[in-house]
């Protein structure tokens, strides 16, 4: 995982993240993907990964369902 803050900001897709978070507030993974339908599920769960990663997103609330834990 990079750990140099200006290589990790600098990608345009973890940049559109953070701004959806800051413009909106506390949200999962699935409403992001919602918010950003042109960039692939997949795509935004690695990059949502390195945010965490990085300490640039902190998980706030978890809960279980339907077998799974889903992050806000």
């Amino acid at each position: 995982m990079p750990t140099d803050l200006n290589y990790i900001m600098l990608n345009p897709t973890r940049m559109r993240i953070v701004e959806t978070f800051a413009s909106r507030g506390n949200m999962t993974a699935n409403e992001v993907c919602e918010v950003l339908q042109d960039v692939p599920r997949t795509t935004l769960y690695r990059h949502i990964n390195v945010l965490l990663a990085a300490n640039i997103l902190t998980v706030v609330k978890q809960k279980k369902t339907r077998g799974r834990v889903e992050r806000t």
